[in-house]
């Protein structure tokens, strides 16, 4: 009796063929799905980082140009002298609001590389806000955004100027003749 060889299945059938597909698919599904949140989260951190980043520029520009308001080279000129009077004022004092806040303030500084005892155009300065952007005063006239309309709306923009006088005299070990 001359028996035949079974010989066994070499392939896979359809329906192995099937879920293995579908177990696939699967995979490949939920990792498309983990890869669009963190792009999603990445591109929200990135927005957030820019929102702060330009609240916090904004922030040190006016700052330091609040601070530099009334600088005057030629202070030294406007020393008040024994008799009690100045004997030049200062050109670059001026602060607009001078007490109450506003949502607006201007104000001046020196800029000169010789000094003068007059306000120049390029030496004004302010910040206001305007729909939603505080804008920065550079020159007379000229205004420019600060911050950027698509990133933040500012609501609220309140500048409460303080004046602090200090008696340098109290600071003097022996009195200034």
């Amino acid at each position: 009796m001359l028996r035949r060889a079974v010989k066994p299945d070499l392939g896979a059938s359809m329906v192995e063929l099937l879920v293995g597909l579908a177990l696939g698919l699967f995979i490949i599904a939920t990792g498309i799905t983990l890869m669009a949140g963190n792009l999603r989260e990445n591109r929200a951190l990135m927005l957030e980082s820019r929102l702060m980043q330009d609240l916090r520029t904004a922030s040190d520009i006016i700052t330091r140009d609040l601070r530099r308001a009334g600088f005057w080279d030629g202070a030294v000129q406007a020393v008040q002298i024994p008799s009690g009077t100045r004997s030049i004022a200062n050109p670059y004092a001026a602060l607009a609001p001078s007490a109450a806040a506003s949502d607006a303030v201007s104000f001046a500084f020196s800029r000169d590389a010789t000094e003068n005892q007059s306000l120049d155009s390029n030496e004004q300065f302010g910040f206001r806000l305007r729909g939603g952007v505080i804008q920065m005063q550079l020159g007379s006239a000229n205004w420019q955004a600060l911050t950027d309309a698509n990133t933040a709306h500012i609501s609220e923009f309140r500048v409460a100027p303080t004046i602090q006088e200090i008696d340098l005299e109290a600071h003097c070990a022996v009195p200034c003749t």
